[in-house]
């Protein structure tokens, strides 16, 4: 038998190690190059973690409150809110023991109220206002276009009152997808209004500053800021955000036209401040609490989208900031070193897999594909459990690289494969079945001479009578009635996961358990008999008007250890099974006609079936080219569907059965022809009702009493 081309094996083995190669360097090459589309898809998945991380952390600190300019404070007192009711919001505070007031909102335009509200902001004295920034573009200087930012403190005397004054900057931390995923929390080229010296600190430092009675200076340390590092990557610590009270946020379909997504902070109406509304418990989560006050009213507020929803009231995210200061948990802050150096790590452990991917190419396609996804899901999991802990991990650049890497080589490894499994049908398909082609093309290296021994059940089957019926019919009408039942019965063996062997006139030798294992191959040759007989009944309901007679089957089945393979020569070769359980499967099928039954299986070929199939003890017989007697069985049907008759019948069979063996030969000939009566024509019990008046009148030795010597084939 030739072997498939050994020129493709050799460049199916080389493919992976040349792949691997040039798709690291190209990796490498396309992960630094702009416009570092890996950098864009890991913001965008950070938002999705941040989203799937859900309520698996607390929810944010309940030392910040959020004191909202809600859609019912201002349907009452309208907007913008007079500055007395924000006075008297701030004295309502100071008495309720809050400790920092932080005001997102601008009072950079005097109006009515505003030395009421200068004094309510002396009398608290931990306040935290804004200040305004103006940007503009200025006109190229030295070949550079220039960024000037024109500083609009608020109004008179509020910026002195104030504890400290801060920057807005969630502008200055958005993406080009305008989410605001950094945080600057501190500007320095901006002077701080409140002594004229940079760094400015963003609004969200200086109410943690205020509310932790750190000094800014102090902040600055903690986070070891310098002008050249400004800018942070924000782990805007969306633990708070995650662990939403009901639910993490609104579906995406809907955030467009849902209203502002719930906080993940305690939040009081300024219009129950007003009222003297508040709980018992408002009242106590205001004791000692960092105050946002800002609005969350519909169309009055600034929102930003964020990983729960595209319009997250600007206050939250300052909120959100401000908790992450508290409790320094923001993702992990990285030096310009530090970015190369993380992006450097991806891009090596993408080449890493790559690399994996080429390894498990080795293996059995089904093995290498659970090892990469095994590998998948590792780094999946590292990913995740390090985000869950506050490490931004990269996770697209790496498992991009295996799943495309190990994609095309496995792509590749089909494509070669096929040609062989090409080349192997077209050379067995026409005489083997197709389970036998399917799987000697998913093993080429079972194609060659010889065989293995392994338990396996064979079944003959033969159509009785068939010489007499083929002397009555014309060849043509023949062929035709051997091909509808052949093909019939074919159908029922491979439906039972058999294979055919070979057809010998009308008789189809079929086999189990090769060369595809099968756990239950004794019940699936058993049940197949079975089917094969209802399969003749329903083709006879429909004779040919050429067929002198209705057929029948008989069958024989045998299982035991055989030897299977390709037998034959190199220019003819068939797969086909050898040994003694073959040879008494065929005699089994012959003995039908002496026992006057349909299906005979031997007893290693029925008693696997318990349960699955109903069935009859035959005897023992003594086959031809066999010294030791086997017993043999009669399957009649598939568990629970045995008819009526023989439901009635098989206990009294199974009654004289016993009769018999005892020696009680003259009741047991009794017992046998009440089966008779119930069965009529049945074979076994004429036979045996027979053989107990034989042994009335010739008693038999005690060896041969109950073996049956069947003289013919």
């Amino acid at each position: 038998m030739p072997d498939a081309p050994s020129a493709s094996k050799k460049n199916r083995a080389r493919f992976p190690f040349w792949f691997s190669v040039l798709y690291s360097l190209a990796f490498a090459f396309f992960y630094f190059a702009p416009p570092h589309i890996f950098f864009r898809l890991e913001e965008k998945l950070q938002d999705r973690l941040f989203y799937w991380r859900g309520r698996a952390l607390p929810a944010g600190d309940p030392r910040i409150v959020i004191a909202a300019m809600d859609d019912d404070t201002l349907q009452k007192y309208g907007f913008p809110l007079p500055r007395k009711l924000h006075a008297q919001v701030l004295d309502d505070l100071k008495a309720l023991g809050s400790r920092t007031a932080a005001f997102d909102m601008f009072f950079v335009d005097p109006m009515p109220g505003d030395p009421v509200l200068i004094a309510a902001t002396k009398r608290y004295d931990r306040v935290v206002h804004q200040f305004l920034i103006k940007r503009v573009l200025a006109k190229k200087i030295g070949g550079a276009r220039l960024r000037l930012r024109q500083i609009e403190p608020p109004i008179p005397g509020l910026g002195k009152a104030s504890e400290y004054l801060g920057y807005p900057n969630l502008l200055d931390g958005l993406s080009a997808d305008g989410h605001p995923r950094k945080a600057l929390l501190f500007a320095p080229e901006i002077p701080n209004p409140k002594d004229q010296t940079p760094p400015a600190p963003s609004f969200p430092t200086a109410s943690a500053a205020s509310f932790a009675g750190n000094s800014l200076a102090e902040l600055r340390g903690r986070f070891n800021f310098s002008s050249g590092e400004a800018l942070q990557p924000l782990r805007v610590n969306f633990r708070p955000w995650v662990n939403w009270p009901s639910h993490p946020g609104w579906p995406p379909a809907q955030r467009a036209l849902l209203p502002p997504i719930p906080s993940p902070y305690r939040v009081v109406s300024y219009l129950d401040i007003l009222t003297g509304r508040l709980s018992a418990d408002e009242k106590r989560s205001l004791k000692g609490a960092l105050v946002f006050l800002g609005s969350t009213s519909t169309g009055y507020y600034d929102h930003y989208p964020s990983p729960f929803g595209d319009l997250t009231p600007g206050v939250y995210l300052n909120a959100n900031i401000a908790d992450n200061i508290l409790h320094g948990d923001f993702l992990k802050p990285w030096s310009p070193a530090g970015v190369v150096a993380a992006a450097a790590l991806s891009c090596a452990a993408g080449i890493a897999l790559i690399w994996l991917s080429w390894l498990l190419m080795k293996f059995d396609p089904l093995a290498s594909s659970a090892a990469a996804a095994a590998a998948f899901g590792g780094w999946s999991a590292v990913a995740w459990a390090a985000f869950v802990r506050g490490y931004r991990v990269d996770f697209i650049a790496p498992l991009f690289a295996l799943s495309s890497a190990f994609f095309v080589q496995l792509s590749y490894r089909v494509f070669a494969e096929s040609r062989e499994r090409r080349y192997i049908t077209s050379l067995f398909g026409q005489f083997v079945s197709p389970a036998v082609v399917a799987e000697l093309a998913k093993d080429p290296s079972k194609v060659r001479l010889g065989g293995e021994k392994r338990e396996m059940t064979i079944l003959f089957l033969d159509i009785a009578h068939f010489t007499a019926i083929s002397e009555k019919m014309d060849p043509e009408a023949l062929v035709r009635f051997l091909n509808r039942y052949l093909s019939a019965f074919s159908q029922v063996i491979f439906d039972r996961q058999g294979a055919v062997d070979k057809y010998i006139g009308d008789c189809v030798m079929a086999f189990w358990n090769a060369p595809l294992n099968l756990k239950e191959h004794q019940t699936n040759a058993c049940l197949a008999a079975i089917e094969c007989h209802e399969t003749v009944k329903r083709l006879n309901e429909h004779l040919d008007q050429d067929l002198p007679e209705a057929p029948s089957i008989r069958i024989g089945l045998s299982s035991g250890v055989v030897t299977v393979g390709l037998t034959g020569s190199e220019r003819k070769m068939q797969y086909t099974t050898i040994g003694d359980e073959v040879n008494l499967a065929s005699r089994l099928e012959g003995a039908n006609k002496f026992f006057g039954t349909k299906i005979l299986a031997s007893e290693s070929a029925f008693l696997p079936t318990a349960g699955a199939v109903a069935g009859r003890k035959i005897g023992r017989v003594r086959v031809v080219g066999k010294e030791t007697p086997v017993a043999v069985y009669e399957p009649l049907a598939k568990a629970g569907s045995l008819p009526a008759a023989w439901r009635k019948a098989l206990p009294v069979y199974e009654g004289a059965l016993a009769l018999f063996s005892e020696g009680r030969y003259e009741k047991a000939a009794a017992v046998f022809e009440e089966v008779e009566r119930l069965i009529p024509g049945d074979g076994p019990s004429r036979l045996y009702a027979e053989t107990c008046r034989d042994h009335l009148s010739h008693p038999p030795t005690p060896s041969e009493e109950d073996v049956f010597n069947l003289i013919a084939k």
